[in-house]
């Protein structure tokens, strides 16, 4: 999972030459990672094995929720770079 990450980072670090819709995208799948990365540190430490196993679960959910949503950015700034949904996305993730 960190090698994913830092794959991902290592592409968003040098992502200065992409257009701004791309760069949000992979800062988004970046930001994503990072903050499920921390959950699954989380998971690990848990004690209760059923407990562990529904956080898990949940996580999955997240990750291909969040997953969605970086794609739906990568989507719309494709389609309409110059639309309110791309322009957020970028704000939101330069």
């Amino acid at each position: 999972m960190r090698l994913v990450f830092l794959a991902t980072a290592a592409i968003a670090l040098c992502g200065c030459m992409k257009d701004p819709g791309q760069r949000a995208y992979e800062n988004c799948l970046a930001k994503l990672e990072a903050q499920l990365e921390q959950t699954e540190e989380g998971i690990a430490a848990e004690d209760n094995a059923a407990a562990r196993m529904i956080a898990q679960t949940a996580l999955e959910g997240a990750r291909a929720i969040g997953t969605a949503a970086c794609n739906g950015i990568k989507s719309s700034c494709e389609g309409d770079p110059e639309g309110p949904i791309c322009r957020a996305a970028i704000k939101t993730y330069e």
